[in-house]
């Protein structure tokens, strides 16, 4: 189908088939086809403007490299999805990728700032209301919220845990990218 798009210059259909590629890696767990094929798409999306797919590229590839282990990756992507999820208000992708920030500086050893995420998330996830719909995103962001509980200790958790429940979405997004 790819090749057919591309012998005809069918370029819409070869961004939209590339980026299912890599959302059909993701569901069969070959992480590495799932940024490879996510990052192709995102460079197609920004080319020909389209900030909805391009934030869809973007996400997958985040979230491929956090299944990779390559947090900072993860954490870099994560930074340019954030703007595009607040301006086409994503809510569920805002969601997602305050957790998935929260995973990802958790995996960096970021503890405190990981676990203020995830309480800013879970405060999105109530004001929103939203979930996740990937089971594998969520266990990636379960996981890390464990580590950095177990790594601050319950009192720290707590604390840092309750400073993020109280972040407004441009507090988060301003504290996400360490500034």
């Amino acid at each position: 189908m790819l090749e057919r798009a591309n012998a005809i210059g069918a370029e819409e259909l070869v961004t939209f088939v590339t980026v299912n590629l890599g959302e059909v890696a993701w569901l069969s767990g070959d992480f590495h086809v799932t940024l490879e094929k996510s990052l192709e798409a995102a460079e197609l999306f920004r080319a020909s403007g389209d900030e909805s797919g391009l934030l869809t590229a973007l996400d997958s590839c985040a979230w491929a490299a956090l299944a990779l282990r390559d947090p900072a990756r993860a954490k870099g992507l994560l930074y340019e999805v954030f703007p595009l999820a607040t301006r086409l208000r994503a809510d569920r992708r805002l969601f997602t990728t305050t957790c998935g920030l929260g995973a990802a500086l958790a995996r960096l050893g970021e503890w405190d700032r990981g676990a203020q995420l995830f309480g800013a998330a879970a405060s999105l996830r109530e004001d929103l209301p939203v979930a996740f719909t990937d089971e594998r995103q969520e266990g990636l962001c379960e996981q890390a919220l464990t580590d950095a509980r177990a790594a601050l200790r319950e009192e720290a958790f707590a604390a840092a845990w309750s400073r993020g429940r109280e972040m407004a979405e441009d507090e988060i997004r301003t504290f996400a990218r360490g500034e």
